[in-house]
């Protein structure tokens, strides 16, 4: 029963829109901004999932504190997105946001909406420039860590403490201020004609390296070449030399067996002379 009091109504789970386009959420402007490191402004649009609680405890807060939707909306959701786009600018560069550390950004942001927002420290470093290389010194944000490399939370985020969920964190469209986006265009195109000079530095390297190995190559082949002929010569002279001593051989025995020859007639005469004067007789 009412009992003469209001009824107010709740959305169990519902998407929550900070965009800059009309056809995202409300008609008006609601994308939130963000400084990075380097002092760049830019301001981010997307939305996120949001889930009530439904245990009495956690929806009696909520409805005591912000009383309807949207004020749970404006009131806590926004300002918890805020403040977690608002702590994750310090920690990169505007180049890196757009660039190296895209995915990283989403991260940070829907970790700290969930969690908390982080414990940071701030100390001097000295980086070397992406495309100068010129080393200069910065104030560097870093995230603080336990002895175990999890991050530390300075403060528990709010949602924690109503019981609402949030997930599927989505950001469509990273807008830059102008003067960034100018800077931005600018050093991507310095970076790619670095790219292509290393590009082409390679290829000539790669080129000389081809060209020595080819050298290389054909001589190995010309000495291979050259070590055919000489083996085709020496397997020839040898041949020739054979032939000759064989031949030499052959008139060896050609004579030797002539001499046998002259030797046996010469013995043969003999004897058929012996045996004509035995026929004879004496005189």
């Amino acid at each position: 029963m009412q009992w003469f009091g209001s009824v107010t109504k709740y959305k169990k789970r519902d998407q929550f829109w900070f965009s800059a386009s009309p056809s995202q959420g409300k008609p008006l402007d609601e994308s939130l901004k963000i400084r990075f490191n380097d002092g760049a402004g830019a301001t981010i649009s997307g939305s996120i999932a949001w889930e009530m609680p439904i245990d009495t405890e956690h929806l009696t807060m909520l409805h005591t504190k912000y009383g309807s939707q949207e004020g749970i909306e404006h009131q806590l959701i926004r300002t918890v997105m805020e403040k977690a786009v608002y702590m994750t600018g310090p920690l990169m560069s505007s180049t890196e946001s757009y660039a190296a550390r895209r995915n990283e950004l989403l991260t940070l942001i829907e970790e700290q909406t969930t969690f908390g927002v982080y414990a940071t420290e701030t100390s001097l470093a000295v980086v070397t420039d992406e495309l100068t290389k010129q080393t200069v010194t910065k104030n560097m944000v870093r995230l603080k860590k336990t002895k175990e490399g999890m991050p530390v939370y300075a403060e528990e985020s709010p949602l924690k403490e109503y019981g609402v969920r949030t997930s599927n964190l989505s950001i469509n469209t990273v807008k830059y201020d102008p003067v960034v986006e100018k800077q931005i265009a600018e050093q991507q195109e310095q970076l790619g004609k670095i790219q292509v000079s290393i590009s082409t530095a390679r290829q000539g390297e790669q080129s000389a390296i081809t060209a020595e190995q080819t050298g290389k190559a054909n001589a190995a082949t010309a000495k291979w070449a050259q070590e055919t002929i000489n083996a085709k010569d020496i397997a020839l002279a040898e041949k020739e030399k054979r032939v000759a001593e064989l031949k030499a051989e052959q008139m060896k025995q050609v004579a030797r067996l002539g001499k046998e020859a002259a030797e046996f007639t010469k013995q043969e005469q003999i004897l058929l002379g012996e045996g004509e004067s035995e026929r004879r007789g004496p005189t």
